[in-house]
């Protein structure tokens, strides 16, 4: 479980391409692009954001660590941080 002051209040999504967390002291993390244009069936599990992203190939699995912002598509890609 994440310490109280880490807990996300609100996920934000740019454009169905990339999403972002906030805490009560400011972002926690924001992902770099990790769709073509959209995101479904979402959940949050555990520590975890679950759910589809649109690749161009299709629909794909994802999960976002909620407390590193780290990006997994499938079962193994991690997808960097975004450095902004």
């Amino acid at each position: 479980m994440w310490p109280e002051c880490c807990w996300p209040v609100f996920i934000g999504d740019h454009d169905g391409r990339s999403l972002e967390a906030f805490g009560t002291n400011g972002r926690l993390w924001k992902s770099g692009v990790i769709s073509s244009g959209g995101f479904r069936e979402m959940a949050i599990i555990d520590n975890s954001l679950i759910g589809e992203v649109r690749q161009e190939s299709g629909w794909r699995e994802f999960s976002v660590d909620l407390a590193s912002g780290e990006v997994r598509l499938g079962d193994a890609t991690a997808i960097p941080k975004s450095l902004e």
